[in-house]
């Protein structure tokens, strides 16, 4: 883990953005006041005492129109070994402030006012350049340091981990090596009836059964993969918008970045720009 950012803030009336979607998490304690995010089109309060987590690639836009002091941790996961460990568990947005941990966050910013946003418009510093910065930054701190930062950010986030919601388990070896198949050939055009014959069923039992393990269609969740991907490639920007359609094995950009605005709420311009 790689934290880019971190301060308290008095940002009030000044706090509307949006739509917003980094690569990176955020993770809010309200100390004063009051605003609204809003995400996955449901519109969450955030209230003092409360610490908040935004997870990586979620689309949303944040609302303030009267007093709102918060402080503020971003943090980047580049090997994306804590989403590893968190995917099997549906985290919560909301928990009630600790007083233990919340002297972790002003142990963290208070130490380092160096990561302080110098403004909270979202434009400012989510570009390829000050990223960079912040991730050099990080790294230049002493491994010591950076132990003590980590020890206190996994602390902060066990208590997500606390409230969270183990996610349905799939129980069904064949719909296991389907998603196997699935997450291994992302990139490939994947049918069906193909991962019906893999399965040694009919199209519609492995439909039936895909859905009672899953919770999703077939279709539903290798789009919904191939998008979470493209996310992840182009704010990394090794590719074009165009490159990251045809390595998905989207032949039509047209239907790909229809698929992309429904999906993450911005077209995949748009995604690519706000995280140059």
């Amino acid at each position: 883990m790689v934290l880019l950012n971190a301060g308290w803030a008095k940002d009030d009336e000044k706090w509307n953005f949006g739509p917003i979607c980094s690569a990176f998490m955020r993770i809010y304690w309200v100390t004063k006041g009051s605003a609204t995010v809003t995400m996955n089109n449901r519109e969450y309060p955030l209230t003092e005492g409360h610490f908040y987590l935004i997870p990586p690639l979620a689309t949303h836009y944040d609302h303030s129109s009267g007093t709102f002091e918060h402080y503020y941790l971003h943090i980047a996961d580049e090997l994306r070994s804590s989403q590893a460990s968190f995917q099997p568990y549906e985290l919560p947005f909301e928990v009630t402030a600790h007083p233990t941990y919340s002297q972790f966050f002003k142990e963290i910013c208070n130490n380092h006012p160096e990561l302080r946003l110098p403004q909270p418009d979202p434009v400012s510093y989510e570009n390829t350049t000050s990223l960079l910065a912040a991730t050099q930054r990080f790294v230049d701190y002493s491994i010591s340091e950076r132990l003590r930062i980590h020890g206190m950010l996994y602390m902060i986030l066990s208590l997500f981990l606390d409230k969270a919601v183990r996610q349905q388990r799939v129980t069904d070896q064949r719909i296991n090596q389907a998603l196997t198949y699935i997450n291994e050939h992302i990139c490939e055009s994947i049918s069906i009836a193909q991962l019906a014959e893999k399965a040694a069923l009919s199209r519609e039992q492995f439909i039936r059964l895909f859905y009672r393990q899953t919770g999703s269609t077939p279709t539903a969740y290798i789009i919904t993969q191939k998008i979470y991907q493209a996310q992840i490639l182009l704010a990394e920007r090794k590719k074009s918008v165009k490159q990251v359609a045809a390595f998905l094995g989207y032949d039509n950009q047209s239907y790909f970045s229809r698929l992309f605005r429904q999906h993450v709420g911005m077209s995949p311009s748009m995604f690519f720009m706000q995280n140059k």
